[in-house]
């Protein structure tokens, strides 16, 4: 099966904290190459603040009343992924022992969860270092069938040495919010639901414990700025990895 993959990736330039310059590449099978520069982009922060008692409700109005003046940024929708791995769970491992800088790979699309045909979806690296992150995107231009994603990496050139599989497959629902002065967002996930890989699609089951996972994310450029959201904010950060917790909940 052939792929046509646009790859969106940031190459980092000296210490962290630079910028970096995003690279478009378009890429087919016989491996020929076309690149553009159109825009550069820093690393953003993304805090975390998961919560097991409030309602959708109360945080909706936490959210709407906070003095940043946070109001939806987009409608809501439904997001899905299949989580790869190597054979022996390394990327499970290292989120597991608290390493800072690490990868996590996925395929992700919009809208209706499992289907027989996938797409528009894309594949992205999720690149950690503590609490700043970005990514790299090879979007996807054909639609994949759900037999296929298991070899889908063999269609990324940087990652068929990789040994990647797929181990997870979750969805769930998510709300955006913007701040007024447009430095801050967030982004309000629930219903989350967590299934093994299969060649064919499987049911998902529903996480055992209701909890909404709110990410706060923003620029380092105003990372000085924090105070202004968490004085106001009554939430404790927190770490909630997704796929740790569905990894966790369908194979341990």
């Amino acid at each position: 099966m052939l792929i046509l993959v646009r790859i969106h990736f940031l190459l980092e330039v000296g210490t962290l904290g630079s910028r970096d310059t995003r690279i478009l590449r378009t890429m087919t099978s016989d491996t020929k190459s076309q690149y553009i520069f159109p825009t550069l982009q820093a690393m953003r922060y993304e805090r975390k603040f998961p919560s097991r008692h409030l309602s959708m409700s109360s945080m909706e109005q936490l959210i709407l009343r906070h003095p940043l003046g946070f109001r939806k940024a987009f409608p809501d929708r439904q997001i899905n992924n299949v989580y790869f791995d190597t054979p022996d769970w390394a990327t499970l491992r290292e989120n597991l022992s608290g390493i800072s800088d690490r990868t996590k790979y996925r395929l992700r699309w919009y809208g209706s969860g499992q289907t027989q045909l996938i797409g528009p979806a894309r594949f992205e690296l999720k690149k950690k270092e503590n609490l700043l992150g970005t990514k790299i995107i090879y979007s996807l231009d054909e639609q994949i069938a759900w037999p296929d994603i298991s070899s889908l990496t063999a269609n990324l050139p940087s990652l068929r040495h990789n040994m990647l599989q797929p181990s997870l497959v979750n969805s769930y629902r998510r709300a955006y919010f913007q701040s007024a002065d447009l430095h801050f967002r967030l982004t309000l996930d629930w219903d989350l639901r967590f299934a093994p890989y299969h060649i064919q699609p499987f049911p998902l089951c529903p996480f055992p414990e209701p909890v909404l996972v709110i990410e706060l994310k923003y620029e380092q450029a105003v990372d000085d700025r924090l105070d202004d959201f968490t004085q106001f904010w009554p939430l404790r950060l927190d770490r909630f990895s997704k796929y740790v917790n569905g990894m966790q909940m369908v194979y341990l």
